[in-house]
């Protein structure tokens, strides 16, 4: 069997988007700091996602995945954890280094991430043509 995956030039070209995209981003974050407050440029960023996400989720036909099990204070646990903390620390240090020095270390996270996986996720059998997913963190120190 043959696990290695067949990369297509539209392959590349995503790849390329996403650095693009995402490189871009700490240069826009460095300009805006010439005008507002680290506060108020996380601030608007977040707002400015979570319209464009929920005008997305209601233009599909969805709604919030809230019942007695999902609650709002979890939603917006993981959201200060995962978005505006994350948001607010990288425009703070951004008034202290360079654009592209924050691009660079922020893309060094994956790298850093890479090994770990390895080490943290456990991988089991799934599929039947037998390629593998993660099922779970199961390795901790």
């Amino acid at each position: 069997m043959n696990d290695t995956p067949y990369i297509t030039k539209a392959s590349w070209l995503m790849v390329a988007a996403l650095g693009v995209i995402w490189g871009s981003t700490f240069m826009v974050i460095e300009l805006a700091l010439e005008h507002v407050t680290p506060f108020w440029l996380t601030a608007g960023r977040i707002v400015f996602a979570a319209g464009v996400t929920g005008a997305l989720w209601q233009l599909r036909g969805r709604r919030l995945h809230l019942d007695k099990t999902r609650s709002w204070g979890g939603l917006i646990c993981v959201g200060l954890l995962s978005t505006a903390i994350p948001f607010q620390l990288i425009s703070w240090a951004q008034q202290y280094v360079t654009s592209s020095f924050s691009g660079v270390t922020m893309a060094a996270v994956a790298l850093l991430v890479l090994p770990l996986s390895h080490l943290l996720i456990e991988m089991t059998d799934f599929y039947e043509n037998g390629s593998r997913r993660p099922t779970a963190i199961t390795h901790f120190w």
